[in-house]
């Protein structure tokens, strides 16, 4: 993308300039959602969530309910983010699977922010 950016930059004919243009959106559509361009950072950041989400399990901070909610709910997106990138013919049931996982995750977030809330007040 850099590259092509530089060339389009450099460019004066607006037929070179639409045809630099056109590549990039190519680029841009080949990373989409599903591709392996994106892949490895969803999986990463899932598989990471993940775990903090089992060490949240083991500790005394956070209750059960909120590590399960998010051990669940990455665990349904990681299976989401497999399956729209090496199964895409799967894809109605990968958003079907995607939903409660979101659902799940944004439970997590909120239970874990009031709780970390909480937790500094006590501190201060």
């Amino acid at each position: 993308m850099l590259e092509l950016s530089n060339k389009y930059y450099l460019l004066v004919d607006e037929t070179q300039k639409t045809l630099i243009a056109a590549a990039g959106e190519a680029l841009l559509i080949r990373g989409a959602h599903g591709g392996l361009g994106v892949f490895i950072g969803f999986v990463f950041l899932t598989i990471a969530n993940i775990c903090m989400s089992l060490v949240m399990l083991h500790g005394r901070i956070i209750n059960r309910i909120t590590s399960y909610l998010g051990t669940i709910g990455y665990s349904l997106l990681l299976a989401y983010i497999l399956l729209a990138t090496f199964v895409p013919s799967t894809h109605s049931i990968a958003v079907i699977i995607a939903a409660p996982g979101g659902l799940l995750t944004l439970a997590w977030v909120l239970m874990l922010g009031i709780k970390l809330i909480r937790f500094g007040i006590l501190k201060s």
